[in-house]
Parts: C-alpha cells; sequence; structure tokens
C-alpha cells in the first residue's frame, strides 16, 4: 500500500505553475504542472500532463497533447490511449468529481480491465487522477496522472489536501482555455482574502488561500531570493 500522496511536496509550487504559466505555451504548461506535481506523489510511476479527446459512446481516447517523466511512458500512454473502452471514459474521463484513483473509479472490475494492462506494462496496479474537462471544447478534459506499484490509500490528509488542488486545478483550466470568469476569490499579496464567493467562503478555504498566496510572496520577496 502506497502512502504519504497529497502529505509531501510544495503545494504552493503547483499553485504557481497551474496559474502562472498562461503566457506559455501548451507543452511548456503542462510540462511545469507534471514537474510540480511528482513531489507531491512520492514513489510514482510515470507522472504526466496531458489534454486528451474522446468521442462519447464510441470509446477510445486521443492524447492531444502529453508531458511527463518518462518518454516511454509517454509513449506507451500516447499509443494505446486509443483503445479505452467506454467503460473507462465513464468511469474516470467524465467523472463528477475532480480527483480519483482508478481503484475507486473502478473498484473489483479494475484486475480484469485493459486498463490494468497498460498499467502493468509500466510496473503499477493503480493510478490517481486530477482532472478538469476543457472549457468550449468537446470532450476534451486536462490531467494530471500519477501511475502507482500498489494500491493508492490516501491519508485523510492527503485527500483534503489533492482534492483542493483538484479545485484549483479547474479553477486554472478555466481561465486558460475558457477566458476569464468569475472568480470564487480576490486575496492581497499579503494573504488577505478581501472576497470569496461559493466554496472560498468556507473557513478553511479561506485560510488556505491566504497561506498560499503569503507563501509565493515570501518565495519571490528579495530577501527570500539573496
Amino acid at each position: 500500500m502506497l502512502q504519504g500522496w497529497g502529505e509531501t511536496g510544495d503545494t504552493a509550487a503547483l499553485l504557481e505553475a497551474l496559474y502562472g504559466g498562461r503566457e506559455l505555451g501548451e507543452d511548456a504548461w503542462l510540462d511545469g504542472l507534471w514537474r510540480a506535481f511528482e513531489p507531491l506523489t512520492p514513489g510514482a510511476r510515470g507522472v504526466h500532463a496531458a489534454r486528451s479527446g474522446w468521442t462519447p459512446g464510441r470509446g477510445g481516447l486521443q492524447i492531444l497533447a502529453i508531458r511527463g517523466a518518462d518518454a516511454a511512458v509517454n509513449a506507451l500512454v500516447q499509443g494505446t490511449s486509443h483503445e479505452a473502452d467506454s467503460d473507462f471514459i465513464d468511469s474516470v474521463q467524465c467523472a463528477p468529481v475532480r480527483m480519483l484513483t482508478f481503484s475507486e473509479a473502478f473498484g473489483a472490475r479494475l484486475s480484469a480491465s485493459p486498463v490494468a494492462r497498460r498499467l502493468a506494462q509500466v510496473g503499477a496496479t493503480d493510478a490517481l487522477v486530477i482532472q478538469s474537462p476543457v472549457p468550449r471544447s468537446l470532450h476534451q478534459s486536462i490531467g494530471l496522472v500519477a501511475a502507482s506499484p500498489t494500491a493508492v490509500r490516501l491519508s485523510e490528509g492527503g485527500r483534503v489536501v489533492l482534492d483542493r488542488i483538484g479545485a484549483h486545478f479547474a479553477a486554472a483550466v478555466r481561465l486558460r482555455y475558457g477566458g476569464v470568469e468569475p472568480v470564487e476569490a480576490i486575496v492581497a499579496p499579503d494573504g488577505r482574502v478581501v472576497h470569496a464567493e461559493g466554496e472560498a467562503q468556507s473557513r478553511g478555504s479561506r485560510e488556505v488561500l491566504g497561506r498560499v498566496v503569503a507563501g509565493i510572496g515570501r518565495d519571490h520577496s528579495p530577501e527570500h531570493l539573496a
């Protein structure tokens, strides 16, 4: 059982990669995402970020862009994704959640699914996915994927962190691909939340947003960089 995912790494670095890359081309942005995501998933295999497309009811995925830690895994994903069946697409790509594991999505069916055979080719049996649909584009999504050699079992704390990252991931994808939409929160450089809507109104979300923004400000201050 693999543990520790969501409990290590620098979440502020991932948030900065998510929101700070709007001026980058897609490949460079995806490259920054997986690099910032990898430290949060220690021991993972084939960490990558990708944009995928599919046709509902017909199975098969088309990997439109992919960047990751292992070129061979990237090629495998790109070369075999068209074999994904509708069950996989319904369970993962069309899931109404921001973050999931394959074992959670498939349950006992995972070991007998075509996806299990693909995971085995990279020495994995499970995977974690954080994803968001691409606005203004039919049936496309951006996803962060980390494959695991053993079943992924997230701690309560790790799950909370990864789910919050999923919320920011969805917001960043909307900003990049869908234009500017009403924001859920406006945070001053010193970490004060000056406006909040929706999920951002909760005390916990306001505190996390404040800490993240204040932390990014400290990391980029002249004193810190000296």
